[in-house]
């Protein structure tokens, strides 16, 4: 039996393995091998020499370069892979052998496509139960928020109506106290004016009991003029403190015109004078005539005051230092001061003290114009 030939040995520039001259790859450090690089010079012993092996028991998958069992990679592609069984050689009816088979590729398997379906599907129903559950979630909120503005509502109802019934009876309350503060005003100033009434009578009673006639009773008319003056007739005295009263008539209905009549007393030249004056709008005004300054310094309204034509009104004034007061058809309407001007002066009856108060043809009479002087 002849000897099987042998090769010399090679080796991996790598890691020294004992190569075979045709592997491109070494199969226990993956490094490739170039034609010529796995020579060395060094002399190698007869005992390391690579016998020719017969056919190899397995075979790379990929390439179907033959393998042995304790290889992990292919030394022709690198690919780490599942071995094969290499196919037996089939014989032909004329002894020659066949040519191998070409070496089984890999086979693709669906197990990943599987696995990814099955990951697809698990991540679906995973944001599906999420969706719901949020949904559940948000439904449940939605259910706590409705039921809280229901709460708040009725809460806001219920305040609304404590609220309306607190403000009806606080307005009840008010309308008790503003009504009892008018009974309270009304009493007082009843009160008031029938203490002023009383106080009036007394000091008329007073005056008079110490007054001395000293003009009238006289009886005349003032003649209506457009002309822009005041109509008088003067009693030619000269007192600091009296009585003046007289009964006027009305020239005409208040509501054809205007009309005013009244007293001017202290006289002490023209346009020097107190003037107190009744008009048929209901006031009164008195008038600190001082040259061409003349302020009205007290007014008020006259509630029984006659304004029809021919009705006759009773006016009496008195002043006495710095006090003064107005009496209307024997009714007391007001007093006022009179410290301005405290001297000596004439006193009279007058009308048209007001621009547009006169009728051409028209005339106010007067009766009982009379004068007494307090010491």
């Amino acid at each position: 039996m002849s000897e099987n030939p042998v090769i010399p040995p090679a080796y991996c520039p790598n890691c020294g393995r004992i190569v075979a001259p045709d592997w491109e790859i070494c199969p226990d450090c993956g490094v490739s091998i170039k034609t010529g690089e796995y020579i060395t010079n060094v002399p190698t012993p007869v005992s390391h020499m690579v016998p020719i092996e017969p056919e190899p028991a397995l075979r790379c998958k990929r390439c179907g370069r033959g393998l042995k069992p304790n290889w992990e990679s292919c030394p022709d592609c690198g690919t780490i892979m599942d071995y094969v069984e290499p196919k037996p050689t089939i014989q032909t009816d004329n002894h020659t052998p066949a040519q191998s088979a070409k070496p089984d590729l890999p086979v693709r398997s669906n197990t990943g496509w599987i696995i990814a379906l099955g990951i697809t599907s698990a991540v679906f129903l995973f944001l599906l139960i999420i969706s719901l559950v949020k949904m559940g979630v948000n439904t449940s909120r939605q259910q706590q928020t409705d039921r809280s503005l229901r709460n708040l509502r009725q809460t806001a109802t219920n305040s609304a109506s404590e609220y309306m019934v607190n403000i009806e009876q606080l307005e009840s309350t008010i309308a008790a106290i503003e009504s009892e503060k008018i009974d309270l005003e009304n009493n007082f100033q009843a009160t008031l004016t029938a203490q002023e009434d009383n106080f009036h009578t007394t000091m008329v009673e007073y005056y008079f009991q110490n007054a001395v006639n000293v003009y009238g009773p006289e009886a005349g008319d003032l003649l209506h003029e457009e002309d822009g003056y005041i109509k008088t007739n003067w009693a030619n005295l000269d007192i600091e403190n009296g009585i003046i009263a007289a009964t006027f008539t009305n020239p005409y209905d208040s509501w054809q015109n205007d009309w005013d009549y009244g007293f001017m007393f202290r006289n002490t030249g023209s346009n020097l004078q107190y003037r107190i004056v009744v008009t048929s709008d209901s006031t009164w005004d008195l008038i600190f005539a001082n040259d061409d300054d003349r302020p009205v310094i007290a007014s008020g309204n006259l509630d029984n005051l006659n304004l029809g034509e021919n009705e006759k009104n009773a006016i009496m004034v008195i002043f006495s230092n710095d006090y003064g007061s107005l009496s209307v058809n024997g009714e007391f309407v007001s007093t006022f001061d009179l410290s301005g001007k405290l001297e000596s002066g004439n006193v009279c009856v007058a009308t048209g003290f007001f621009d547009g108060n006169e009728l051409e043809g028209y005339s106010t009479d007067y009766v009982d114009f009379m004068v007494w002087e307090l010491p």
